[in-house]
């Protein structure tokens, strides 16, 4: 194209236009990530099984007039790096997650309320001939190795076998939980470390799927105590808190209410469950996943009993300091970790 006879002012009021397109449009994608006060901004971990499910299906952010904005992250490290950046206002992680980037000098955000107990178990194949973690020795185990599971995992076998290096005890087979499932059925991993919903859909790809054990049953032995510990928690930051305090109030009675749906109304429970894309479940499964977990959810509440919990299972996490994944000790933590609404 020949420019030589183009005025100059044409150029430039072209060029003008241009920049302001871009500029409005620049602004315009800034505002779709704009946090507003009057709106939760709420992190979801996709795949991931939380309350999330049935507040969203039954209509319970619109039922206790807070409206949410959800922003999905396909990984847990995403999801918790969201909050610290302040990126998202609410989100669910793990105990050992709060414990490992907060320090008691440096609070960035808080414990708010608490969602369910641990879900994880060992799985075999029933032709396997295997019976216990014992026999497990020297074969293959896989699991997510840059997650919080298999840190708990190496501090159960410490504290319950004695087993002080996981890694020369077992193969450890690293990969994601979907993955794990079908090296499992195939045969090419002994065992799987595997938490809900992966757990039911598991068994029911090859109901030839057992579980060897729990972690809650890990737990209770090395604790010697009869109560669970919590596996999934709510987090807010400290922004959010300082800023919406009612929005996050009314968020967590809609979640008061889904544990009470999904203690109470086995059908919406199901369908709620069933309905939501990001878990992949089918009615089979679903069926399995609601035995699994209706007893398993607890409301927010931060009751005595339940931070005690939370610092109990701090303190297996770390495991004494020999814990390479919780290198700080939790008990430096304050009281003001956990947040509760006036």
């Amino acid at each position: 194209m020949n420019t030589k006879n183009i005025p100059y002012k044409a150029i430039g009021l072209g060029l003008l236009v241009v920049l302001i397109i871009m500029a409005g449009s620049f602004l315009a994608f800034q505002s779709l990530f704009k946090s507003s006060p009057d709106e939760l901004v709420v992190g979801e971990f996709v795949g991931g099984l939380t309350t999330m499910s049935i507040m969203r299906n039954q209509g319970l952010w619109e039922k206790y007039d807070v409206t949410v904005v959800v922003k999905q992250f396909t990984t847990p490290n995403a999801l918790a790096t969201a909050l610290i950046k302040g990126e998202v206002d609410v989100t669910t992680g793990t105990p050992e997650t709060y414990a490992r980037l907060n320090e008691a000098s440096n609070i960035t955000f808080r414990i708010i309320g608490v969602e369910y107990t641990l879900l994880q178990q060992v799985l075999v194949r029933n032709d396997s001939g295997i019976n216990s973690i014992t026999d497990l020795q020297g074969k293959k185990i896989g699991v997510l190795t840059a997650s919080g599971t298999y840190a708990l995992f190496q501090s159960l076998m410490d504290k319950v076998h004695g087993i002080d290096d996981v890694e020369s005890y077992f193969q450890v087979v690293n990969g994601f939980p979907g993955a794990l499932i079908d090296s499992l059925i195939n045969k090419e991993i002994d065992a799987a470390i595997l938490w809900e919903p992966d757990i039911s859909k598991a068994k029911t790809l090859d109901e030839d799927l057992k579980t060897l054990v729990t972690f809650e049953d890990l737990y209770k032995q090395a604790t010697n105590s009869t109560e669970s510990a919590p596996m999934v928690l709510w987090f807010a930051s400290n922004k959010a808190i300082s800023e919406k305090a009612e929005l996050i109030q009314r968020f967590l009675e809609a979640q008061q209410e889904a544990v009470q749906i999904i203690k109470n109304d086995v059908e919406k429970a199901k369908t709620s469950l069933l309905n939501d894309q990001n878990l992949g479940l089918d009615q089979t499964s679903v069926g399995l996943l609601y035995e699994a977990v209706k007893d398993k959810f607890m409301e927010y509440t931060l009751t005595t009993n339940v931070k005690t919990a939370i610092r109990n299972a701090w303190n297996v996490f770390y495991n004494d300091g020999k814990s390479t994944y919780l290198t700080q000790d939790p008990s430096t933590l304050p009281d003001s970790v956990f947040w509760e609404a006036n």
